[in-house]
């Protein structure tokens, strides 16, 4: 782990339960890091570890590689103004600009929502 970066944030379901925009709890914990694919199970829950480019995780700070997430999670064509609403909810105006910085390597739909995100 470098310097403020994630060893592993929530994808998928989990990434939209941990920022309220879904209240259904995944049984598969996901997180995504720049190491290999793992998948472990305990009890009835399974955690994976999936692998991805670090432009999406290295040197974010927790919250924008969670908000990309969830972002990819959604996919571009179903992202509306109460999403975008909730998430610039729960940004505080600092995290909004650290925001802003450190997405622009993002892939450019989820920057241009992360733009109205942190204008609201």
């Amino acid at each position: 782990m470098t310097n403020n970066t994630p060893c592993g944030v929530f994808v998928s379901d989990t990434a939209l339960n941990m920022l309220g925009l879904s209240t259904q709890v995944p049984a598969v914990w996901s997180y995504v890091s720049d190491g290999p694919y793992k998948e472990y199970d305990y009890d009835k829950i399974s955690i994976k570890f999936k692998h991805t480019t670090n432009k999406e995780i290295s040197k974010l700070s927790y919250k924008t590689a969670l908000i990309i997430q969830a972002l990819k999670t959604l996919g571009k064509d179903n992202i509306d103004d109460n999403i975008i609403n909730k998430l610039a909810d729960s940004l505080t105006e600092k995290e909004k600009k650290k925001m802003l910085v450190e997405a622009k390597t993002a892939t450019s739909w989820i920057y241009e929502y992360i733009k109205l995100i942190c204008r609201r």
